[in-house]
């Protein structure tokens, strides 16, 4: 991925794989656990979390995240 000067992504499509990066191996995420694995700000993992929620490719549950249907409906298509 491309960092800017402070290590930070720097397109909006790095962000999201960053943030769909963490679960790789992981069934539930709380929003902390998604910000310190994936070394972004609180804000916009928060902001990305919601967003991915909103087109199920992401589900959350109380306060934890885990990979959505349509992720699963994407990954079955690739086979």
């Amino acid at each position: 991925m491309t960092d800017g000067p402070d290590g930070a992504p720097v397109s909006m499509i790095e962000r999201v794989v960053r943030v769909l990066d963490t679960f790789d191996g992981a069934t539930r995420l709380s929003l902390a656990q998604v910000v310190q694995r994936s070394g972004l700000p609180r804000s916009s993992t928060h902001r990305i979390l919601d967003q991915l929620v909103a087109v199920r490719w992401l589900s959350r549950e109380g306060n934890d995240y885990r990979l959505g249907i349509r992720m699963l409906e994407l990954g079955s298509l690739a086979l």
